[in-house]
């Protein structure tokens, strides 16, 4: 391996990889064995396997990306061996190719958002905040919508299909059932959205800056 690609693939990616890959397999296992995870929870919990599966990959990664999700080659390192974890949880689910297809470009995206932010503000610090806000974004967001479900007031239903708009872990599972909500997607797209032009804007800033020193 080359110096740049041994600084690039280092203990600490190799670390957050490996939890990935882990993490990702032990929630396939838990679907498989039929442990109820709730009171009304399906006998059959295999059915829930890409579910479960994609609300992994989107918090989890939420958390680790700041060493996950460094650079190109480590992101498409990380999104190919995404696909055949979440293929073998269709199998399980017995999910339709539509919908694998439709949860990993969902995850892809995600995953890519959250590469142009750790690009975007290198700095050890403003990436634990950025953790820290992409946590809140995705894990936070099913939290909100148990809540509101939760304390409804009485007499009043809640509409199942808002639970794709709560964030990007909930819009990621909302995939798994059809028809998908286009108002999930409209989010992700916005949020990779601004990611991308913040990036932009910082190449283009430095870029001036560089012309004006010479």
């Amino acid at each position: 391996m080359i110096p740049s690609a041994r600084r690039e693939f280092d203990s600490p990616f190799w670390i957050a990889f490996i939890l990935w890959l882990t993490g990702q397999l032990a929630a396939l296992l838990l679907s498989a064995s039929r442990i109820a995870l709730w009171a009304r929870a399906p006998r059959a919990t295999e059915q829930l396997a890409l579910p479960m599966l994609l609300a992994f990959q989107v918090g989890v990664s939420s958390l680790i990306f700041p060493h996950l999700l460094r650079t190109w080659r480590q992101t498409i390192l990380v999104i190919a061996s995404a696909w055949p974890l979440a293929q073998l949880a269709s199998y399980l689910g017995d999910a339709p190719a539509s919908a694998l297809v439709r949860c990993e470009v969902y995850v892809c995206i995600w995953l890519i958002t959250l590469h142009l932010w750790r690009r975007t503000l290198p700095n050890p610090r403003d990436q634990l905040s950025l953790a820290a806000a992409a946590s809140l974004l995705s894990i936070g967001g099913p939290l909100l919508w148990y809540l509101r479900a939760d304390f409804i007031t009485d007499g009043a239903t809640l509409d199942p299909n808002s639970f794709a708009i709560f964030g990007p872990l909930c819009g990621a599972v909302a995939q798994s059932s059809a028809p998908s909500s286009p108002a999930s997607w409209i989010e992700i797209i916005l949020i990779f959205l601004i990611a991308a032009f913040a990036l932009m804007g910082k190449l283009l800033i430095g870029r001036r800056s560089q012309q004006v020193i010479h």
